[in-house]
């Protein structure tokens, strides 16, 4: 790493601060126990890729234009040496970090890049604590002590296998629902009439699927078997809260706005995905606002909706393929007056700057193929840039996405204004002294539509990096039509 990439990482943690990826150190020529805890947190956090440890900056906490003060370290080798020694040592697997040695103007910085451990070798762990005291995992900005279950997870992890692919010895094929079974029939048969697959027989098809696994005792059901195919029953017994799907309706544009009322409607389904994707699917584009329109050599007037149905999809695609199904919660999709929030647990595998990118990072490879397979989904990382364009396209705010790795969740939030329309236009010309540039605006409409906007926000919504939105972000503040709030000094109001 350069001088220019590392002012780059000083811009990003002056706009930002810590984050899961970096952690910074206070000066020093001596490796505290905060730092093992650190670098075990980096090795462990599944799909993070590891983590940047920064020495040599001091936080800055009388000054909030800069965060952190360039004060260097007095002996880098020294520190280099030991830092490598601890890492080889102090672990249960030795690790091996990249470190640079940069000599800024204003003192000596050791950037030490950590890498993320292999599966195999996980749970990595400090030695001298032992595994129950000594095991982290890197839970947004902090090194947090594994729980038992974390334990069991990374032990998991280590069969390669993804938690849709795990047996299930509670259950047996009484708990499949012909009626899912001869769905996926029908629905493949619409896609490919000569799937070879059509030919096998109930026990073969579900072999080929992954929902079901051979052994001693015949054929056991697997997590992903029970959740696309499962009956009711099977589903509140082994899944009762993970395998349900909530459409919530809610008047007017927060939730719970009043006390004794808090949403209008409220639909639980919590049944095989097979069965309630097109019906979940009919029901949010049933409340969907429409449009007139005349097409041009058409005497009949269209009803088109204000979100077009494959940006629903696509995300109700992504909320089910992509959510923790270990987690006892429900997705939740929430219907505002203005919006629609689609909210499931389990974070992005994928760093939210690479998400539209091709490629895709799946947490549930089973559910996620045989979505493809009836091509009610992508599984190529296609999704988010379809609805990005599809969006775009119908004029709209392109869809707003949140990964959150401490709450173990991701909200991706469709606005159903459209964007520039002469409302818009009327109500921007309040700040017409301050001449904005389209992409402020842009920005300016979102906060009136949500209430707030978030780095990220303004990232997706314009195309553009951290330092770009932070720098737009903070004129915005400096001018005061913005109010920064929050912790993490990246959220505005």
């Amino acid at each position: 790493m350069d001088l220019i990439e590392f002012e780059e990482l000083l811009s990003l943690l002056q706009n930002c601060d810590e984050s899961e990826r970096v952690e910074v150190k206070r000066s020093s020529d001596k490796i505290g126990h905060s730092t093992l805890e650190t670098i075990c947190a980096f090795s462990n956090e599944p799909s993070l890729n590891g983590g940047y440890l920064v020495l040599g900056l001091t936080k800055n906490d009388s000054n909030q234009s800069s965060r952190y003060l360039v004060t260097g370290v007095t002996d880098p080798d020294k520190l280099q040496n030991e830092l490598v020694n601890l890492c080889r040592q102090n672990f249960s697997k030795p690790i091996r970090p990249d470190i640079d040695v940069l000599q800024h103007p204003q003192g000596t910085i050791l950037i030490a890049y950590i890498p993320e451990a292999e599966p195999q070798e996980k749970p990595i762990f400090i030695k001298s604590r032992g595994l129950e005291e000594g095991a982290y995992r890197r839970i947004g900005p902090t090194d947090q002590l594994c729980q038992q279950e974390d334990v069991d997870m990374l032990y998991q992890m280590r069969s390669q296998k993804k938690f849709d692919g795990m047996l299930l010895e509670n259950a047996s094929w009484k708990d499949f629902d012909p009626q899912a079974i001869a769905a996926y029939r029908h629905y493949r048969k619409e896609v490919n009439h000569k799937a070879k697959e059509l030919n096998w027989n109930d026990q073969e098809l579900m072999l080929a699927l992954g929902a079901v696994v051979e052994t001693k005792e015949g054929l056991k059901p697997t997590v992903a078997g029970i959740i696309l195919f499962g009956t009711d029953l099977a589903l509140r017994r082994l899944f009762p809260i993970a395998s349900r799907i909530d459409y919530i309706l809610v008047e007017g544009r927060e939730w719970v706005p009043h006390p004794n009322k808090r949403y209008s409607q409220c639909y639980e389904f919590n049944e095989a995905l097979i069965l309630s994707l097109p019906r979940i699917m009919t029901h949010i584009m049933r409340d969907i606002p429409h449009a007139f329109s005349m097409q041009p050599n058409n005497i009949f007037r269209e009803d088109i909706p204000l979100i077009p149905d494959i940006v629903i999809r696509e995300a109700v695609c992504n909320a089910v393929m992509h959510r923790d199904y270990r987690a006892g919660q429900a997705i939740q999709i929430v219907r505002y007056a203005n919006r629609i929030e689609f909210l499931n647990p389990g974070y992005s595998l994928k760093p939210e700057d690479q998400l539209g990118l091709p490629g895709s990072i799946t947490r549930n490879d089973k559910v996620a193929r045989v979505l493809h397979d009836l091509h009610i989904a992508e599984t190529k990382g296609t999704g988010i840039r379809i609805m990005r364009e599809v969006m775009r396209e119908a004029n709209l705010s392109v869809p707003l996405l949140e990964s959150d790795r401490v709450a173990n969740k991701f909200t991706l939030t469709l606005l159903t204004h459209h964007l520039f329309d002469q409302q818009d236009i009327d109500w921007l010309k309040q700040f017409k002294e301050f001449h904005l540039s389209s992409d402020e605006a842009r920005a300016l409409i979102v906060v009136r539509e949500m209430g707030a906007i978030t780095n990220a926000d303004y990232r997706n919504i314009n195309c553009v990096d951290v330092s770009t939105a932070s720098v737009h972000l903070k004129r915005l503040r400096d001018l005061e039509i913005l109010e920064q709030k929050g912790k993490s000094q990246s959220t505005y109001s």
